[in-house]
């Protein structure tokens, strides 16, 4: 029973801080003189066609805006987000994967959207490569 007032109030005090860092961060814009308006924070899974299920997560891919030296990488479960302004380029790629550019549009409401990419593997023809391993005191010929 004392239990239930003490949630109570841990839950009103993390809704008060993650209000408390909304206000921050549009001070934040509002000080770089930019509008909200311009940017978005995106959030993105990339996946992949998979043998055994549907669809497979890529780990670690590279994400990079165009014409930009900024970008991103994504962790082991093919997430990540990034900050980028309407219209921009995203450039993911990876390797054994064919590179793919998203266009962030530029009609979105708010400051989030989230976006799910499909990469298409790319076979690569490699030629073939003898291996001789180090000769050995019973075989000294390579």
């Amino acid at each position: 029973m004392n239990k239930i007032p003490l949630l109570i109030f841990f839950i009103s005090m993390i809704s008060l801080s993650s209000f408390s860092q909304e206000e921050t961060d549009m001070a934040k814009l509002k000080s770089l003189n930019i509008s909200n308006s311009d940017i978005v924070e995106v959030y993105v899974l990339v996946l992949t066609k998979g043998k055994r299920a549907a669809y497979d997560y890529i780990a670690y891919i590279t994400v990079a805006l165009k014409e930009s030296n900024r970008g991103t990488y994504a962790n082991y479960e093919g997430m990540y987000s990034i900050v980028v302004n309407k219209g921009q380029t995203l450039v993911f790629s990876a390797m054994g994967f064919k590179d793919r550019e998203i266009v962030i549009p530029e009609d979105i409401n708010g400051m989030y959207y989230s976006l799910t990419v499909e990469m298409e593997i790319e076979e690569i023809k490699l030629d073939e490569v003898i291996v001789f391993p180090w000769p050995d005191r019973n075989n000294l010929v390579a």
